[in-house]
């Protein structure tokens, strides 16, 4: 699984520090969440994540969460079929405060 990270149209200064998993990042067994960290507060309620595959169907389970001081974006994502291999790009819009 090749996990690929692309920032939207940026509104504001956050900017992401880190991911887990790190971008563009080969994974033998697909993750159960992905978590963005990024420089600045964002403001709750202006951020959106979508986790999709090759055709752009969304994989993830549309449950993001906003934690660790307002600096941190989780959501989970839907169980994949074992020995499954497939790209699932990540596109996220962030506002900080």
């Amino acid at each position: 699984m090749l996990l690929a990270l692309c920032p939207s149209a940026a509104f504001a200064h956050a900017h992401l520090v880190r991911s887990q998993p790190a971008a563009n990042t080969t994974l033998k067994q697909a993750p159960k969440t992905v978590e963005l960290w990024f420089s600045e507060e964002l403001a709750p309620g202006f951020n959106a994540v979508a986790v999709t595959d090759q055709q752009g169907k969304r994989v993830d389970k549309d449950d993001l969460s906003l934690s660790e001081g307002a600096k941190k974006l989780q959501i989970d994502l839907q169980d994949l079929a074992s020995g499954t291999e497939k790209e699932r790009v990540i596109i996220y819009l962030t506002q900080d405060r």
